[in-house]
């Protein structure tokens, strides 16, 4: 929530933000709710931002009119110790994969593998930053 709030602030204040979680593993369910200082700000990020992709996920906006909005819409759920370990566990996972060596190595073998196909293709295509 603090990164998505952060994104949003360049547009304008943001009152609130609240991303709704899975129950089970405190994962995102890949919707939220912002409320902005004005009415005239939330109409132009929701113009700005419709059809964007953000955390690989392509968003679709829509401005609530103040009349259906309701309690219900900001509650936050506390989360269990549960859904906190398994949050943890998940970007343990994210960083140990992004800083692997095993991944690196994995995609320069992929990135030759390609190299080589294009040489003996005979097209003249040098992969930037590949040495063959």
């Amino acid at each position: 929530e603090p990164q998505l709030k952060k994104f949003f602030m360049q547009f304008g204040i943001v009152r609130k933000c609240k991303l709704f979680r899975s129950a089970k593993t405190g994962g995102s369910k890949g919707f939220a709710f912002l409320q902005f200082e004005s009415a005239e700000t939330a109409q132009t990020v929701s113009d700005a931002m419709q059809g964007y992709f953000l955390h690989d996920r392509q968003l679709v906006s829509h401005v609530v009119p103040t009349s259906k909005h309701h309690d219900g819409m900001w509650k936050m759920r506390k989360p269990t110790e549960e859904m906190v370990e398994e949050a943890k566990k998940n970007e343990e996972k994210i960083e140990k994969n992004v800083d692997s060596a095993k991944s690196k190595e994995d995609l320069l073998r992929r990135l030759t593998e390609k190299q080589n196909k294009l040489n003996e293709m005979g097209i003249d295509f040098q992969i930037p930053g590949l040495s063959c």
